[in-house]
């Protein structure tokens, strides 16, 4: 289901835009690709009541645990 959309102009990364896109949005979980694992993404998405289901990127230090099935 789609929630929330931006489009921006030029050659931006996506997860720029995501704090935008939780921010007033009601979810239990975020679901998003390895590109979104940034503390910060987490951060907010815990704050809007969320669990962040986004895979740890390869380099962090210390992985999270995520739910592979959803």
């Amino acid at each position: 289901m789609l929630v929330g959309m931006l489009i921006t102009e030029g050659i931006r990364a996506d997860r720029a835009q995501a704090l935008a896109l939780i921010a007033g949005i009601g979810a239990e979980n975020l679901m998003a690709d390895r590109a979104y694992d940034t503390d910060e993404i987490i951060s907010e998405a815990k704050k809007a009541g969320m669990e962040a289901d986004i895979p740890p990127k390869r380099k962090r230090k210390e992985h999270r645990l995520y739910d592979k099935y959803l």
